[in-house]
């Protein structure tokens, strides 16, 4: 079931088991346990921690988890007039680092433009046209679910970048918010049009 996205499940389980502090092991409790270990789920309870307050020593209500990093799990002392006692689940939130790609984006009309090309012969072309090609080319990152950007998305992302600036340098004009927001909006249209292009 996992890797994918983490599975948390608590409830009141009624199945005694010396996992969760009882003295005696019921069927039911010998069915959960394999039933979900058989899954990798971990159990986070406290052993002889009860989540019912008239209780000792034992835990009807389980809270099984499956996924990275190991929860914690403290029910609170107060059951706010409730049988059982509210259980917080502490879940550490982990900084994913976005996967990025290399990719490179001739400028063609730089390369057309360039005095170079004008002036090639059969002994240097080809070490002309690398040359060429080497200074009309640009390098950047873009994240791995993103398109390779062409010459009119970089100018976007340039213009919403120099207009975010601008408007977060004058937060009183309320055109300059508008503006960044028309770009960045164009941007993201423009950007899913070669997304689309990628895959087919």
């Amino acid at each position: 079931m996992y890797p994918g996205t983490p599975i948390l499940v608590a409830g009141d389980f009624n199945a005694p088991h010396s996992l969760s502090g009882y003295d005696q092991v019921s069927k039911r409790g010998v069915l959960v346990r394999d039933t979900v270990m058989s899954m990798n789920f971990t159990l986070l309870n406290i052993p002889a921690v009860p989540t019912i307050p008239s209780t000792r020593s034992h835990a009807p209500d389980l809270t099984w988890w499956l996924g990275p990093g190991n929860p914690s799990w403290n029910p609170e002392p107060d059951a706010w007039a409730s049988d059982h006692s509210p259980i917080l689940i502490g879940l550490h939130k982990k900084k994913l680092h976005k996967l990025r790609r290399q990719v490179r984006i001739v400028h063609w009309e730089k390369v057309r433009s360039d005095e170079r090309a004008s002036s090639l012969t059969s002994e240097n072309l080809i070490s002309t046209l690398q040359s060429v090609l080497t200074y009309c080319t640009i390098h950047t990152t873009v994240n791995e679910d993103q398109p390779k950007p062409d010459m009119h998305l970089l100018k976007l992302w340039a213009e919403r970048h120099r207009a975010e600036i601008f408007a977060n340098r004058h937060p009183t004009q309320f055109n300059a918010r508008v503006t960044a927001n028309r770009i960045a909006a164009h941007a993201r249209r423009y950007e899913k049009q070669l997304s689309r292009s990628r895959w087919q």
